[in-house]
């Protein structure tokens, strides 16, 4: 609480906090794709009156930053995005996912909404870096976004291009930072796909 007060104070003084403050987190590495179903996860936040049986691509990847650690100290919200690597990350805000939020491996649920987790469930056994998972929809139906702009429609089983996803975290002091970019190759998605076939 007096962190926040003291960069409150900075932020007052300077025209904006901006990356003064924020991690530098520029080592986002993908690590593996597969599939779940949504039904079978109630931690992963879902904005629908009723959780759907639902197939969605899991994308584990990894950091030598304890981003839990950050967003607790900073009271910063973590979020992601996702587009096709050919869009870039700024042709749609927010991306194309629907599905929202940064999880800890081993968390019971979004990076923001469990800040108060042990950090040490965020190495897996084995591990020395931090994991963390993000979610995607296998398909979509063209929308609107909540920006009023337009989402093709798209399907993971076919896809025309590698992913591509970065987070991004902010708090209302006006402190922000945005990852590097990470590429989930079509290949990986197309073999995760394979497996959950298999395995079902």
């Amino acid at each position: 609480m007096l962190l926040r007060a003291f960069l409150i104070g900075l932020c007052s003084i300077f025209s904006g906090c901006g990356t003064l403050f924020t991690p530098n987190i520029d080592d986002l590495k993908f690590v593996s794709a597969s599939v779940i179903n949504l039904i079978d996860h109630p931690e992963i936040t879902w904005l629908g009156v009723k959780r759907p049986s639902l197939d969605v691509l899991e994308i584990i990847f990894e950091s030598q930053t304890n981003i839990l650690n950050a967003a607790r100290e900073l009271e910063l919200n973590i979020t992601e995005n996702i587009f096709f690597c050919k869009d870039g990350a700024n042709k749609y805000t927010g991306g194309i996912n629907q599905i929202g939020g940064v999880y800890g491996f081993g968390l019971k649920g979004e990076i923001t909404a469990y800040i108060n987790e042990s950090e040490n469930l965020l190495k897996p056994k084995g591990k020395s870096l931090y994991e963390y998972k993000i979610y995607v929809e296998l398909a979509k139906k063209s929308r609107l976004n909540p920006f009023g702009q337009s989402i093709p429609a798209f399907d993971l089983h076919h896809p025309p291009d590698d992913l591509c996803a970065k987070i991004h975290g902010g708090n209302m002091v006006g402190m922000y930072f945005n990852s590097n970019i990470f590429t989930i190759p079509k290949e990986a998605i197309l073999e995760g796909i394979r497996s959950s076939r298999s395995t079902n």
